[in-house]
């Protein structure tokens, strides 16, 4: 059976910036990408708000509102001790996250670069 990656599933977890809306970390959230679009449009849209995916090979994508108000992704890489990081347009991310039938890649994210931790 083939996926259609709308209905792709990722662990979700974020929160506003003012704490109200808050998924911790150690309690994820099954989200569709439909769904995690929506959720962006509520959650991304001051400074210091951030929603991270993962899926469900374990890799990881956060984006973060900059305090410019700008998106930052950034893509940790723990086995280089490391992220992949830059900034990405959200409508851009969205058109991407569709296509990614479940499994998060850096690919098509535009220019990031690598910062070891």
């Amino acid at each position: 059976m083939v996926s259609c990656p709308t209905l792709s599933s990722y662990r979700v977890t974020y929160s506003d910036f003012a704490g109200v809306r808050v998924v911790a970390g150690d309690g994820p959230i099954p989200m569709t990408v439909e769904a995690i679009v929506a959720l962006m449009d509520e959650i991304l849209v001051e400074p210091g708000s951030f929603v991270s995916l993962t899926d469900e090979a374990g890799r990881m994508l956060q984006l973060l509102v900059d305090d410019d108000g700008g998106l930052v992704i950034d893509f940790p890489s723990p086995r280089e001790r490391g992220s992949y990081g830059g900034r990405i347009d959200a409508d851009a991310f969205k058109t991407a996250l569709r296509t990614m039938n479940g499994e998060l890649e850096r690919d098509g994210m535009g220019e990031l670069a690598f910062e070891p931790w």
